[in-house]
């Protein structure tokens, strides 16, 4: 590991107790953010978290002034206690999903979770996913998590497709020779056998552009006639909070080829659960109103293989190395 990563580390160490600070309402992820956040505090304090934790944690309290009555104390006193409850039977169903991918143990009879002892690569996988998906806890490492995000996704994606078609990485670790976003441009339209709208691209993208253009990978099962009439997905990923506002960035890269005879889908790749445990994904307007193939942890994780390793699996073992007290 070069020194550059150890400082980020030490800056990482010296700031992570005020990035767990930040709320579980810190985004508008209903379910899955105040999972993450259990998840985060049992993974960097490396303990078992009791029901009394998550409580703590979540700040389901009990109001026990004076002003109230014992028995409206009581009722307050059910309803966090029914509320801690229901996050545990969240958490259980979050297992179910992920089966021996999820990387932690939940203790049902007396409700606690903590960190498996040996972590298989399936499973570290999943806490980076984790810490992509809180990338405002990462400040230090936004970058390392963000590019290995994409090549999580490649490889995700790679394991799917790879077999009836090409997966191509377009963005921060892209297969493309060519740098600048002209070429890269001209070079993808060439693989997908659809003209580059050369005036458009002249007009719209700077000559010293490098930027993805809303497409990070890009995956098509090719004939062998070149005739543009095949499986394309183009797919944006996307790690962070804002992730919403790149739902149709994957459409972009459209304005600059000639497409209109092509059958094209789109993927949208994301760190995050998106699962509400009711066979449905949270966000469900915003999704189908994106036209695009959602691609969330549990779908990403499914298709990862025990040998798909990234750069970031090396922020997950310092953190398991370190000793964080935890209060």
């Amino acid at each position: 590991m070069s020194l550059n990563f150890h400082s980020k580390f030490e800056e990482f160490k010296e700031n992570m107790q005020d990035y767990l600070a930040i709320t579980a309402s810190g985004t508008s992820l209903i379910y899955n953010h105040k999972l993450d956040h259990i998840e985060l505090y049992s993974f960097i304090y490396n303990i078992e978290l009791t029901s009394s934790d998550v409580a703590r944690i979540l700040n389901i309290q009990v109001d026990t002034s004076s002003e109230f009555g014992e028995e409206e104390i009581a009722e307050e006193r059910d309803e966090a206690e029914a509320e801690t409850e229901d996050f545990f039977t969240l958490l259980k169903e979050r297992k179910d999903l992920f089966e021996e991918d999820y990387p932690f143990i939940l203790e049902e009879e007396y409700h606690s979770i903590k960190l498996k002892s040996s972590l298989t690569n399936k499973q570290k996988t999943y806490l980076v996913l984790l810490c992509s998906s809180n990338l405002n806890r990462f400040k230090e490492f936004q970058k390392d998590l963000t590019n290995d995000f994409e090549k999580v996704s490649y490889y995700s994606f790679q394991n799917k497709f790879g077999e009836i078609g090409i997966v191509k990485e377009f963005g921060n670790n892209e297969n493309y020779d060519e740098n600048k976003t002209k070429e890269k441009i001209i070079a993808i339209a060439n693989d997908l056998n659809v003209k580059p709208r050369e005036d458009r691209i002249e007009r719209h993208i700077s000559e010293y552009s490098t930027k993805d253009r809303g497409l990070d990978l890009a995956v098509w099962s090719p004939f062998k006639d070149k005739i543009p009439n095949m499986f394309i997905l183009l797919v944006q990923c996307a790690s962070g909070a804002n992730w919403k506002t790149k739902l149709a960035e994957n459409k972009k890269i459209c304005t600059f080829l000639d497409i209109n005879k092509t059958l094209l889908n789109f993927g949208f790749a994301v760190p995050f659960e998106f699962s509400n445990f009711k066979d449905e994904f949270e966000f469900l307007d915003d999704i189908e109103s994106s036209d695009s193939i959602i691609f969330d942890r549990s779908r990403i994780l499914e298709s990862i293989k025990e040998e798909n390793i990234v750069d970031s699996f090396n922020i997950i073992n310092k953190i398991l190395e370190s000793d964080f007290s935890y209060e």
